[in-house]
């Protein structure tokens, strides 16, 4: 990203905001591979196991994005950004009350319905706030929060799942 379009990008509140936005999600979003795991290991289910809920994501995103994507053709992106960070909440959540597969593979489905509509949504938001000459920077920026290695949205997971008195993780956790 040349460094004008930088500035362009980071002087509109409104788009900075989206990404602030993304990059929250984002936070959320990684507790599926890191969090999760954790979780469900706590409550004695297997890694195999842990691979099976997981694919339900998987499985549903290629079952429904398409008709997802049909479905919001006429909601406000922003609108259905906020429905779908809160489903994506609700479903992480409700991991608080699963103890079984099955129960851990329903919040699945919940989060992934609120990835499903966040994808399509993100997009045209920032397709709509992004003025011609800052196109390409608005479109890198805005997909990137929580996405790069240096994340926090990995660690977070870490730190978040530790048991009460346990030490913190301490520096080597954001490498």
């Amino acid at each position: 990203m040349s460094p004008p379009a930088a500035r362009g990008v980071l002087r509109d509140r409104l788009f900075v905001g989206v990404v602030a936005g993304n990059l929250l999600l984002a936070l959320v979003m990684a507790q599926a591979s890191s969090g999760l795991p954790i979780a469900m290991a706590r409550d004695g289910l297997s890694a195999t196991t842990y691979g099976r809920v997981m694919a339900v994501n998987g499985l549903l995103i290629v079952a429904c994005q398409l008709f997802v994507t049909r479905l919001l053709r006429g909601w406000a992106p922003a609108r259905t950004l906020i429905v779908s960070t809160v489903v994506v909440g609700l479903g992480f959540a409700l991991t608080t009350f699963a103890h079984s597969a099955l129960w851990y593979a329903g919040t699945v489905a919940v989060w992934t319905l609120g990835e499903m509509f966040s994808s399509p949504s993100s997009q045209a938001l920032s397709a709509a706030l992004s003025p011609p000459p800052c196109a390409g920077a608005t479109k890198a920026s805005s997909r990137c929060p929580g996405r790069s290695p240096g994340s926090p949205a990995r660690p977070s997971a870490a730190w978040s799942s530790r048991p009460p008195g346990a030490p913190r993780c301490g520096s080597a956790a954001w490498a």
